[in-house]
């Protein structure tokens, strides 16, 4: 018989338990100074991963129906099995709003093309100021803003005031032409030394009024800093010469003559420069002209009145003058070369001519006399409008030029002989210089954009 075997089962039922136990705690803590504790057993951990079966088992799956009253209703039943999006079930009459949803998603956004920006110029691309170079007053630091970023708040203020620009991005330079003739540049420069940190912007002069070229020249450096606003800019209504405070509390002394005072001629001086042969004095002359033919600087009846003596029959040969200007670019010959923006003195006598024909057109809405006087004229006939559709089929090289013929192609579009200017532009092709002129216009030129939207608007109507 085994070592503390016990007959009574009670008794050797509890020895057994008790030996078991004694074997346990000792092979878990084990006696010795080199006993090593031994882990607890613990119970395996396992997983289950339920699977559905496949999807040509899971359509032969055939479930009891519904109990009576909790059936899906007709429009949330799946019609056909379809793995359009993440392989889920789509009824068809979803599909075709999707699909016309992806069709217009695939679709360029013109509005986000648009804000892109012309001037693209990077950290890497941009040159330190040379030594020994001056930077002109009309410069500014603008530090912890990338060049990236000032090109395109440039290029935004450049095209809400409609400046005529061509971009470099390699030379981080610009050069641009207003709507008065004014040039200039706009160059970036990397700092260094302190200024390492920023880019400097500096606008430079070449021509031009420096009253104009102030206002342009404020404005971009201003959204360089900071960007560029896009709503309108306010215009404030000339003063009259009576009203100025330097004036205004003057007495005027009674001049005394025993002559015969004289009505001056205000047209007088402006068509005797215009019939000169130097271009200075044919600027100087169209320059007055478009001044004494808007309403902005001059009076109602002042402005209408020099188009009428314009069209009389004493001035015919001005007004086959102005369109020699317009039509065969002032029929001088200059070379190619020089029939570009770098020519300033050819382009604007032009763009002034232009500007003049406008004004007068622009007169109409306002005297309905006028408008018979230019109806009995050779001068608006079929050769002008094609002359204004040129302008805009050359936006992309001169959008000064064609941003004014879209003004008085509106003006035509909208009066009382608008069918046969209609006629005469779709003869011409001028629905799709338009839109050419309209894309162009909405990159890069403002007044071009609207004027052209006047034209196609006037069109459909």
């Amino acid at each position: 018989m085994r070592e503390g075997y016990v007959s009574n089962n009670n008794k050797s039922i509890q020895h057994v338990q008790v030996q078991t136990k004694s074997a346990v705690s000792i092979m878990q803590y084990p006696a010795g100074s080199n006993a090593t504790l031994l882990p607890a057993e613990e119970p395996m951990m396992r997983s289950a991963t339920l699977v559905m079966p496949p999807t040509i088992l899971r359509d032969n799956i055939r479930f009891p129906p519904p109990p009576r009253g909790l059936e899906p209703l007709s429009s949330l039943k799946k019609a056909s099995v379809n793995h359009v999006q993440n392989s889920a079930y789509i009824p068809k009459s979803n599909l075709r709003a999707i699909e016309e949803i992806d069709s217009i998603k695939s679709k360029p956004n013109r509005k986000a093309q648009n804000q892109d920006s012309n001037w693209n110029v990077l950290n890497g691309s941009l040159k330190c100021v040379p030594d020994h170079y001056i930077l002109e007053r009309t410069s500014r630091f603008i530090g912890n803003t990338a060049a990236s970023v000032i090109s395109a708040r440039i290029s935004a203020c450049l095209r809400a005031r409609s400046i005529e620009t061509s971009f470099n991005d390699d030379k981080a330079k610009a050069k641009c032409r207003t709507m008065d003739h004014v040039k200039f540049i706009v160059r970036l420069y990397s700092g260094r030394g302190e200024y390492n940190h920023g880019v400097i912007v500096e606008v430079q002069r070449r021509s031009g009024s420096s009253p104009t070229f102030t206002k342009d020249c404020t404005a971009i450096l201003d959204a360089a800093e900071v960007s560029c606003s896009t709503k309108p800019m306010p215009q404030k209504p000339l003063c009259p010469v009576s009203d100025l405070n330097c004036i205004k509390d003057l007495l005027v002394k009674p001049h005394f003559s025993s002559k015969v005072p004289v009505e001056t001629d205000a047209t007088e001086s402006s068509f005797g420069l215009l019939l000169e042969n130097r271009l200075d004095a044919n600027i100087l002359g169209m320059d007055s002209l478009c001044n004494l033919t808007d309403v902005q600087y001059t009076a109602i009846d002042v402005a209408t009145d020099t188009a009428k003596k314009m069209f009389s029959s004493e001035n015919q040969e001005i007004t086959e003058k102005i369109l020699s200007i317009i039509r065969d670019s002032n029929g001088i010959s200059v070379d190619e070369d020089d029939l570009s923006i770098e020519s300033p003195i050819y382009s604007k006598l032009r763009s002034l001519a232009l500007t003049f024909m406008v004004n007068i057109l622009n007169l109409t809405k306002i005297d309905s006399n006028l408008i018979n006087i230019i109806k009995s004229q050779s001068v608006f006939d079929e050769d002008f409008v094609l002359i204004l559709v040129g302008c805009l089929r050359n936006s992309q090289e001169n959008c000064v030029d064609a941003s004014i013929a879209s003004k008085g192609l509106a003006i035509l579009l909208s009066s009382s002989f608008a069918h046969d200017t209609k006629s005469k532009v779709s003869r011409a092709g001028g629905l799709d210089v338009l839109y050419q002129a309209n894309e162009h216009g909405s990159n890069y030129h403002l007044l071009l954009s609207k004027g052209t939207e006047s034209c196609l608007s006037a069109l459909s109507a």
